[in-house]
C-alpha cells in the first residue's frame, strides 16, 4: 500500500500524495487519496474535517519531526523504531521519550501540538549541558 506526505503546491497550499514512505504522515492518514490542503491552519483543519480525517495538522507536523529524529538516530524508518527492539535500543535513552511522544502511537505519550514536545528538547537540553553523556 502507498502511503502519503505532504509536498508543496504552491504558496499557499500543500498536497497530500502517495508516496512509498511510511514515515511521513500518522497511520491513520497513509494509503488514501491525495488532498489539497490550504498551509493557513485553520482552513487546513477544516479541508481535513472535510475529507474525513479527525486529526489536526498539528499533529502531522509533529509526527513528521519524530519521523526525522527516529531517522536520524537510528537510520531505520519509524516501522522499525516502534516494533524492533533493536532498533530503538539504538536510540540514545534520553532521546526515546521525546521520539516517543513525536510519533504519539501510544495515545498516553502523544503530543498533538509542538510546544509540548520543545517543552521536552529544551528541559533534555539542559540536561544534556549539566550532564555527561557517554
Amino acid at each position: 500500500m502507498k502511503d502519503a506526505y505532504f509536498s508543496p503546491k504552491s504558496d499557499d497550499t500543500a498536497i497530500i500524495q502517495e508516496t512509498q514512505n511510511r514515515d511521513l504522515l500518522p497511520i491513520v492518514m497513509q494509503g488514501h487519496r491525495p488532498l489539497t490542503l490550504p498551509r493557513e491552519i485553520d482552513s487546513a483543519r477544516t479541508a481535513l474535517s472535510a475529507a474525513g480525517y479527525t486529526i489536526d495538522p498539528c499533529r502531522i507536523d509533529v509526527y513528521q519531526l519524530g519521523a526525522q529524529l527516529c531517522r536520524l538516530t537510528t537510520g531505520e524508518n519509524v516501522d522499525s523504531f516502534v516494533r524492533s527492539p533493536r532498533t530503538k535500543k539504538s536510540v540514545p535513552p534520553y532521546l526515546q521519550p521525546v521520539i516517543v511522544a513525536a510519533l504519539g502511537n501510544r495515545a498516553n505519550d502523544r503530543h498533538e501540538t509542538i510546544e509540548p514536545l520543545l517543552e521536552m528538547i529544551f528541559e533534555l537540553t539542559a540536561h544534556l549541558k549539566t550532564a555527561r553523556i557517554d
